[in-house]
């Protein structure tokens, strides 16, 4: 019982307090050395470490969409709340402003995942099967962490092993400065094979009690293409050279990554016509979720409450696209308790979708005020359920599913000069149903980029990407273009994030990002 509290104290402790030297602080090391004496122990340990993703969720989200020129950038929404981090929508940041702070508070979890990389394969309670399948996971999540943490800030501090059970304990030890892109990026594909290879023997096993909510050879292979597929078309920043250095094969090795998940036959379209299907709370786990961040009700719900409408005035003085005003009985006709507007999306996004796209009136709800006509546009993908009579926000978060395999793929074999009219098309065909042909790829004049990045900007409002999407994509022009702030080359070095104040002062060790 003794060793079980302390892990579970190491677990909490990112939660619970936030600890500066890269949250690297001294634990127990008689405690967490003597850890791994069961196959239990691994699986809680595992567990745990998905509990903490959980934990990073909304950060993983402003760091992949707020930037991305989609939401309204004024001080305060149509219901009069404050809009939150309208530095990083307006694209603003500043050291004092950065929206973000302490590297997201990843570091707390890189270490724990590495104590684990560091102890797995030493344990006797696990068989090599069972080590090579934890470590598969281990890598992947490490992966996915340094992936977020490279797109957003560049070089970073690299932290391969839990320094604290190396008895590195003094702050001078702990600090430690930025690591180039180039060798972040390269740490990270090193670190994704090491995952893929671990799960080689493993066949695509989804855990029988989290499902698609925990990590698996799928979500490896999905990260894989991703990370692979930024190394061919990104530059690092003031770079003349992408960071691939052998772009045929890294797009070769992405495709077939995506490729294997398709060959597993696990995974595939929730629904053909339906959109609101992949998100439906009772569908959790459907077929189409390769990896997802899980809420529950009666156990933790999701940050979607902040983008709806404040229920201490409902939509007293708005009125639907038809002009019929809400009132009376009407005047909450989503059913909410205690939501907010702190994040809303914009009017232009919203017309990007036509009519007939079945996307729109799942992922959106418009209302515009009677005076004025001013449209504010309401997140209701992610929706959640009634419970007594309030609305809990319990939809899981997707962070990779088939749709999206589709589109990276579509986007790989454009690169490779074939034809991904395919891929592009099954996704149009559910989002325009019976009036797909009126939108097939190719349309007059489209370009297979220009087609891919339209469905992935309708396809994942709400899944954290469209930022990531805009800097990987055209040359990151779109990016570019956003930041109206500064001028010269400080347009491209702005494309990264600056590091906060706190950090700053507490690890002279690490520099500023350059252009802040």
């Amino acid at each position: 019982m003794k060793k079980i509290k302390y892990i579970f104290l190491i677990l909490l402790i990112g939660a619970i307090q936030s600890c500066d030297y890269l949250e690297l602080s001294p634990v127990d090391s008689y405690g967490i050395s003597n850890y791994w004496s069961t196959k239990d122990q691994m699986e809680r340990y595992v567990r745990g470490l998905h509990y903490r993703l959980r934990e990073r969720q909304e950060v993983f989200f402003k760091m992949g969409e707020l930037r991305g020129g989609t939401f309204v950038g004024a001080s305060s929404s149509l219901f009069n709340q404050s809009i939150s981090d309208v530095a990083a929508v307006n694209n603003n940041l500043t050291v004092t402003n950065s929206v973000i702070t302490n590297w997201g508070n990843f570091y707390m979890d890189i270490m724990q995942i590495n104590h684990a990389i560091q102890s797995v394969p030493g344990t006797g309670a696990l068989n090599e099967t069972e080590k090579n399948y934890y470590m598969g996971i281990l890598h992947g999540l490490r992966s996915f962490y340094y992936f977020h943490l490279f797109r957003t800030y560049g070089g970073v501090p690299l932290i391969e092993t839990a320094r604290v059970m190396d008895g590195s304990f003094t702050p001078a030890d702990l600090n430690q400065p930025r690591a180039t892109e180039e060798e972040i990026y390269t740490f990270l594909v090193k670190d994704i094979k090491a995952s893929d290879d671990y799960f080689e023997k493993d066949e695509y096993t989804i855990n029988s009690t989290d499902k698609s909510s925990y990590w698996s050879k799928a979500a490896t292979k999905m990260l894989k293409a991703e990370i692979l597929l930024w190394g061919c078309k990104v530059r690092p920043i003031g770079g003349a050279n992408v960071y691939s250095k052998d772009v045929s094969a890294d797009l070769t090795a992405a495709k077939q990554a995506l490729q294997d998940v398709i060959d597993s036959e696990k995974y595939g379209f929730a629904s053909t016509t339906s959109f609101a299907d992949v998100f439906d709370v009772a569908k959790k786990d459907n077929k189409e979720m390769i990896f997802v961040i899980r809420y529950l009700l009666n156990e933790k719900e999701n940050f979607f409450s902040k983008f709806l409408y404040p229920t201490n005035t409902n939509l007293v003085g708005f009125q639907d696209a038809d002009g019929k005003a809400y009132t009376g009985d009407n005047v909450n006709p989503l059913n909410l308790n205690g939501t907010a507007s702190n994040f809303q999306y914009t009017k232009a996004l919203f017309d990007e979708f036509g009519e007939d796209d079945i996307r729109r009136s799942t992922t959106f709800f418009d209302v515009y005020k009677i005076e004025g006509g001013d449209a504010a546009i309401l997140l209701t993908k992610f929706m959640g359920e009634m419970d007594n009579n309030t609305r809990r926000f319990t939809n899981d978060w997707p962070i990779y599913r088939y749709a999206d395999l589709q589109l990276l793929l579509a986007e790989i074999v454009a690169m490779q000069g074939g034809d991904p009219a395919t891929y592009i098309n099954s996704i149009r065909q559910r989002a325009y149903g019976d009036a797909y042909v009126t939108h097939k790829y190719p349309q007059t004049g489209e370009t297979a980029e220009d087609a891919i990045l339209e469905e992935r900007t309708k396809e994942f409002v709400g899944e954290g990407k469209h930022w990531y999407d805009i800097r990987r994509m055209k040359d990151g022009d779109l990016a570019k273009a956003l930041q109206i702030n500064v001028t010269g080359d400080l347009v491209e070095k702005h494309l990264l994030w600056p590091i906060d104040a706190t950090v700053m002062s507490k690890d002279p060790q690490v520099e500023q990002t350059p252009g802040y």
